[in-house]
This record gives C-alpha cells, sequence and structure tokens, in this order.
C-alpha cells in the first residue's frame, strides 16, 4: 500500500489532535505540545518557527469564523483531485483508501480540508481592496532594475531527480549511475523563454553538471541536475510582463497579509503555559 506523505498539509491534520498536554492559548484555543512537537519532527524547522505557525493558524481560523468564509464542494474536490495526481494515484477513492491504511479516516480528512481550502479565500478577502494593479511604468523600472532576472539560455536540459526518501534522493545524486527503484528520473528539454519562473528560480546559477539542492516538494523530494543549456539571451519586455506582474503582485500580497497577522497578533490573547 502507497504511503500518502501531506507535508504542506501537517499543520491541519495535527490541530485535530486531542492529546493532553496544553503549551499555548490563542484568544482560548488551545495549542498542545504534542502539536509542537510533531511538526517540528515533521517540518525540520525550529522549535520558535513552529510555534509562530500555530500560532498564525489559529488566528487565521478565528479570523475565517469571524468573516463566515464557507468552503464549497467543489473547492474540496479540487483540493483533493489535486492531492491525489501529486501521489500520483488514479483515482480519490484509491487515495481515501492509502489515508486509511495510515490511520486517517476519510470523515478527519475532509473536516481538515474545508479549512485549508479557505485560506486562499480568506488571504484574497484580506488583499483584495488593497492590491493595486501595477502601471506599465512600474513593470518597466522593475524590469530594467532586474535585468538579470530576464536573461535566459535559449534552452536548458535538466534531468528531474524525485523520491519520497530524502536518504534513498541523496545516494542517487551521489551515484546517479546507480539504479534505486524509489527514486523517478525524468530528463526534459525545456525552452528558455518558456521556462516556470519556480524553474528558472533553481537552474539560474547552476553550472552545467551540477545538482541543485534538494527541495522539499508536496511530500516528496527533488534535485534538479544540468546536463546541458542552450547560448544565453534577454527576454523582452512584452514577454517578461506577466512574469514581473506576478512578482510584484506576491510581494504587495505578502507585506498586506504580514502586517495583517502581525496586528491580529498583536490584540490577540495569547498564553505561554509551558
Amino acid at each position: 500500500m502507497r504511503v500518502i506523505v501531506l507535508m504542506l498539509f501537517a499543520i491541519q491534520l495535527l490541530i485535530s489532535e486531542t492529546i493532553n498536554g496544553v503549551a499555548i492559548t490563542v484568544n482560548g484555543v488551545p495549542i498542545t505540545l504534542y502539536q509542537i512537537d510533531e511538526l517540528v519532527k515533521q517540518s525540520k524547522q525550529s522549535r520558535n518557527r513552529v510555534v509562530e505557525l500555530l500560532i498564525k493558524n489559529a488566528l487565521e481560523e478565528s479570523e475565517t469564523e469571524k468573516l463566515r468564509l464557507k468552503a464549497t464542494d467543489s473547492d474540496i474536490n479540487r483540493f483533493v483531485d489535486n492531492l491525489v495526481r501529486q501521489n500520483r494515484l488514479n483515482s480519490r477513492e484509491e487515495f481515501y483508501q492509502a489515508l486509511k491504511y495510515q490511520g486517517i479516516s476519510k470523515e478527519q480528512f475532509l473536516e481538515r480540508v474545508q479549512k485549508e481550502v479557505l485560506k486562499p479565500k480568506l488571504y484574497q478577502r484580506i488583499t483584495s481592496s488593497k492590491i493595486s494593479q501595477p502601471t506599465d511604468k512600474e513593470l518597466k523600472d522593475f524590469y530594467n532594475r532586474n535585468r538579470a532576472d530576464f536573461l535566459t539560455a535559449s534552452h536548458y536540459d535538466v534531468i528531474f531527480y524525485q523520491s519520497r526518501s530524502r536518504e534513498a534522493l541523496i545516494e542517487k545524486i551521489t551515484n546517479p549511475l546507480l539504479y534505486i527503484s524509489t527514486v523517478v528520473v525524468d530528463s526534459r528539454r525545456v525552452e528558455g523563454a518558456n521556462t516556470p519562473p519556480q524553474l528558472k528560480e533553481v537552474i539560474k546559477n547552476l553550472k552545467v553538471g551540477e545538482f541543485s539542492k534538494i527541495i522539499a516538494q508536496n511530500g516528496a523530494f527533488l534535485s534538479i541536475y544540468l546536463s546541458g543549456k542552450g547560448d544565453e539571451v534577454k527576454i523582452p519586455f512584452e514577454e517578461a510582463k506577466g512574469e514581473i506582474a506576478q512578482k510584484l503582485f506576491i510581494k504587495q500580497q505578502t507585506k498586506i497579509l504580514k502586517n495583517f497577522f502581525e496586528g491580529l497578533k498583536r490584540e490577540a490573547k495569547i498564553e505561554y503555559l509551558r
């Protein structure tokens, strides 16, 4: 039976635990020692960082309830279908069976999904009236200040190494000729102008013959090997406008959300019990 790993969903699943030992309360909502310890182990982040994540999660849930946001069936189905694809399963039924094998019931899972899918709605409600569309001048200024970001090779030859086991991936990277059944290898040629921004960010500083750092992604681990690339070319401004607008949108949204939740935290009654 395939093991489903839900690293990005870990906080939501842990919130439902009722094991005793309350460490913190946020406006009366408890955060337990178990939640903190388990998320530290799963995320490999510091205890302080995990505490901040759990406090922010509690504040998000309170704000969602205050705004009376609701998840629709289509919201939930899209979320689950995305997880089915990420885990390379054939159906929702197969996905739920895999979760059951791991001790997570369908009902428990869907209860948490309802809260997870509300996050984009909450973020949109908070930011929608505060984000302004960039002008052509702002787009052009960004382009001129960051010219190096808009240089690309005519093409990149890359090999994706992916596994659910970090140890297996490290072993494969150390000895690429070694066959390891749990590591998926996928070779591709990506045209420079069509390189997704996330991929370009990873490979732009790689030299031919180098592996990227290991990236945790959707419950798996990924490293990218740059096997070759074409001549360097400049991406014209008109082709880069969409990417620039997205970068500026994310920058605005991140700043607005950061300020909003910092304000909520200042006003919240947070008690550190142990």
